[in-house]
């Protein structure tokens, strides 16, 4: 089952506990384990000191929320019950990027304002970064990302007044590990801000917002589209029912 949340912030799911944690930098809400009822139940606050800025990436291994954060130098850790942090040497501002977790690594894009190509692995056992194969497409931020078989596939995003519709294709155990793959359909405008997420063997985007040719005006999509790696195409969805909206979160139980 596939749920989504309109917050801006980080959103992580530990499986062992079954929580969901949202922040949304006033507060922790988390769905109350074992997960049965509609129900939430609230969760020590995020430890960090700013109360204006906030992390936006994370990583999850072995049932822990791994959260860096580059003007504190550590990143803090979530195991279901607490907060604990470790120093690491967080080499740049990461914010906005896109972000994803394989196996024991975590991987993240610069993003933000000062948007760049780098890539940066972060090695959760033994806490150091190792900057990685440079992003092939133009800098972008608040792409949507999701992973199949152990690759990661980064979709959409936007930089300055551009929007992108490419897809592209992250294998950390191939020596070229970018390969760009079928675009988002022309039937359907660039967007970022999309939720992305997969169920077995597909990927989906859902909402974003976009602009329409010549037009001034943001526009909300509630659009869900369905990728097959095997087929490498796209397929629409039923729409998502809720309003059009950009920057949610989701997540995926069962």
């Amino acid at each position: 089952k596939i749920y989504s949340l309109l917050f801006i912030g980080i959103v992580f799911f530990l499986s062992c506990k079954k929580n969901l944690t949202v922040d949304n930098s006033t507060e922790v809400l988390s769905a109350a384990p074992p997960c049965t009822g509609n129900t939430w139940l609230e969760i020590p606050n995020y430890p960090w000191a700013s109360t204006t800025a906030f992390p936006r990436n994370i990583f999850v291994y072995q049932n822990k929320a791994y959260v860096p954060w580059k003007n504190e130098q550590k990143v803090y850790i979530y195991d279901g019950n607490s907060w604990s942090s470790i120093n690491s040497a967080v080499p740049v501002v990461l914010s906005g990027g896109f972000c994803f977790t394989i196996g024991d690594k975590g991987y993240v894009s610069r993003g933000g304002n000062g948007a760049g190509t780098d890539l940066w692995e972060y090695n959760i056992v033994t806490n150091t970064w190792t900057q990685k194969e440079t992003f092939p497409g133009a800098a972008r931020y608040q792409s949507a990302s999701f992973i199949i078989a152990n690759k990661a596939y980064i979709v959409g995003g936007i930089y300055g007044s551009n929007y992108f519709r490419e897809v592209w294709e992250y294998d950390p155990t191939d020596v070229t590990p970018w390969t760009q793959k079928a675009n988002i359909p022309n039937t359907f405008f660039a967007r970022s801000g999309s939720t992305g997420f997969s169920i077995g063997t597909k990927g989906y985007i859902a909402c974003g917002n976009y602009k329409t040719d010549g037009s001034p005006f943001t526009l909300y999509s509630k659009t869900l589209l369905e990728y097959n790696p095997s087929t490498d195409s796209w397929t629409q969805k039923t729409n998502f029912p809720g309003p059009g909206m950009y920057s949610a979160a989701s997540f995926v139980i069962g």
